[in-house]
């Protein structure tokens, strides 16, 4: 804001009735010495003194005292008065020096800034032209994963329609080699319309079955089966069920896994009676219910654990996830070839995914 100087009021103070020091040396006759205005500055351009009764602005940019009265910057007397006593005017004043260095560092600022802008703006298509270019690799898999998609959706068709005419061939074949039929043309329309007939009521099995198949594995989907947990010999149902849920707790505990919570568990099958206190009676297995599947994947992930607990028991525990019957004849078929590809010298193999696989060496996975 303009600095300006502002006139001080005459100060109001009583009549002395001492005589002054100089007066007292005027009237000896010695001489009296003036006040020095050395440190009052001056006007730069008229180089009038600025008192305290001066009108006159200072320079508000330079460390020095420069100042021009109101008469050389051509102020009158009210818009003088309005810039001393006013703070919302917004007005500056720099002597010529100062004021050429503010207006050339504002250029400065002014050429930066617009530099600045424009990289802004560069950047700006640079990052339009790789959204673009990424939408449009976007684009371009997606398209070729629905081309590739109906590509195997046709192959698919292809193939089942293939196999039923082959189908039909064969039985016709099988038909005429049988039985030669009297009228051979309408025969053959009569055997073809049964065989299309039966492949298509075989076919409807067939979808209906995996459908229940699919339905059913979603049923099991939170479901992990325990075995080797030994059953309690309470007498009441009651009772031997908290058995078994203070044994799921502790090795739920032993698996890190408190956060799991149990819906339901049940033993499969029935209880095999004892002849004799020395028998030992295999326990039957537990099927757990569990809140997610995420937390069935939880404890299957850790169920190997069990295997290397030293104490406890529980190295006889084994966890494995609940398998709808056709699943467990497919894994039954897969363990046995296992075996015999085992016994052929093979090793390092696995199950994984309904495929029999080599396990991958820690060398490999580095």
């Amino acid at each position: 804001m303009v600095k300006a100087r502002k006139p001080q009021k005459p100060s109001k103070t009583k009549t002395s009735s001492v005589t002054p020091k100089w007066t007292k040396m005027a009237q000896k006759g010695k001489p009296v010495k003036k006040a020095a205005a050395d440190s009052l500055p001056t006007c730069v351009e008229c180089n009038d003194t600025i008192d305290n009764d001066a009108k006159a602005l200072q320079c508000e940019f330079c460390s020095a005292e420069i100042w021009k009265c109101a008469h050389c910057l051509g102020l009158n007397d009210e818009f003088y008065d309005f810039l001393a006593t006013s703070n919302d005017h917004g007005l500056h004043w720099f002597c010529d020096k100062c004021e050429e260095f503010v207006v050339e560092g504002i250029g400065s600022l002014s050429g930066k800034l617009l530099g600045l802008i424009q990289e802004l703006f560069v950047k700006s298509d640079q990052i339009e032209q790789k959204i673009s270019e990424i939408t449009t690799t976007v684009e371009q898999k997606a398209t070729d994963a629905v081309t590739n998609l109906e590509h195997m959706i046709n192959d698919k068709v292809s193939t089942i329609e293939s196999n039923v005419v082959h189908l039909i061939e064969e039985k016709m074949k099988k038909i005429e080699v049988s039985s030669p039929p009297e009228n051979p043309t309408k025969q053959n329309l009569i055997d073809v319309g049964k065989v299309q007939e039966c492949v298509v009521k075989a076919l409807d099995v067939k979808n209906q079955e995996d459908k229940e198949e699919e339905m059913e594995i979603k049923r099991r989907e939170t479901c992990v089966i325990v075995h080797g947990v030994t059953e309690s010999d309470a007498t009441s149902n009651d009772q031997r069920e908290e058995d078994d849920i203070g044994v799921i707790t502790a090795m739920m505990h032993e698996l890190e896994s408190d956060e799991v919570k149990v819906t339901k568990l049940i033993r499969l099958g029935k209880k095999a009676a004892r002849t004799n206190e020395d028998m030992t009676v295999k326990p039957r297995p537990i099927k757990l219910v569990l809140e997610s599947e995420e937390q069935k994947i939880q404890v299957l992930r850790r169920a190997k654990n069990l295997r290397l607990a030293k104490e406890g028991g529980w190295g006889a525990i084994f966890i494995h996830q609940d398998l709808t019957p056709k699943q467990r004849e497919a894994r039954k078929l897969l363990v046995q070839e296992m075996k015999e590809r085992t016994i052929r010298g093979e090793k390092d193999l696995m199950i994984f995914n309904g495929k029999i696989i080599k396990k991958r060496s820690r060398a490999e996975d580095n």
